[in-house]
């Protein structure tokens, strides 16, 4: 089910989420809060992914098992299949930056 979350001046559309209603939300404040979202920036998008991914690995409310990382896929347009952890995995879109992202924990 989709909803949609106000953040930093942003709508965004969570279309799929499997963690808890307030870590989604830290996810997502931390987001739109990297310098090039906070300066109004259309970010690049490689670049984002690797910011996001670090938080998440760096970031203890979102560690888990060892040997498990955070993978992140950030774009306008693409396709994917991978396995995940349980309750590790979220899908949104910026949809005034025209941005969705991926993110995922796997071992």
């Amino acid at each position: 089910m989709e909803r949609k979350v106000f953040s930093n001046g942003y709508i965004v559309r969570v279309k799929y989420s499997e963690l808890s209603r307030s870590l989604e939300q830290q996810l997502i404040d931390k987001v739109l809060t990297l310098p090039d979202f906070a300066e109004a920036k259309v970010p690049d998008d490689r670049e984002l992914a690797t910011q996001i991914r670090d938080y998440l690995n760096a970031e203890p409310a979102f560690s888990g098992a060892e040997g498990t990382e955070w993978h992140v896929i950030v774009g306008e347009h693409f396709v994917c299949s991978f396995k995940h952890e349980n309750r590790s995995i979220i899908f949104f879109d910026v949809t005034e930056l025209r941005k969705s992202i991926l993110a995922f924990k796997s071992g």
